[in-house]
């Protein structure tokens, strides 16, 4: 329940949050995949959840750092390239599932964050790969991005 509670309490949203927060949560929800590669391997949901909740605060604390000249541009790209993985496995797991489920709005508000972290600072077209899922139905294993 703490990594649901960080940055998704009303009023206490991820670009208002300190640091030290951001930090806390994308710790604990490093340490849930590390607990899930071996509990639940491959495109689960627990992987879908975790990345889910990894994403956002993975965003705004490198771009935090990154505007108070805490990291350089390489790294902020590194860290958005990693924001776009957590995406599209998101995308790759509940995009399928019935529209208008949880699951499925999930996948698409993902698939918006998706698109603005590409058009921002990967320029990779990634969108049109959340699309393969969400609007063709094609299924797709990305076990990586190739950047």
């Amino acid at each position: 329940r703490i990594i649901e509670n960080i940055g998704e309490t009303k009023g206490y949203e991820y670009e208002d949050l300190a640091e030290a927060w951001l930090e806390k949560k994308v710790t604990f929800c490093r340490d849930h995949l590390r607990i899930q590669s071996k509990l639940a391997p491959g495109l689960s949901e627990y992987r879908a959840y975790i990345s889910n909740h990894i994403a956002e605060p993975l965003y705004w604390l490198a771009k935090k750092r990154y505007l108070e000249k805490k990291c350089s541009s390489k790294d902020l790209r590194k860290t958005m390239e990693e924001v776009a993985q957590h995406l599209l496995l998101v995308v790759q797991i509940w995009g399928p599932y019935w529209k208008r489920s949880t699951e499925r709005l999930t996948a698409e508000k993902a698939k918006e964050l998706l698109e603005m972290v590409d058009d921002k600072y990967l320029h990779n077209n990634l969108g049109d790969r959340a699309d393969e899922v969400l609007i063709n139905n094609n299924l797709k294993l990305y076990r990586s991005i190739h950047f």
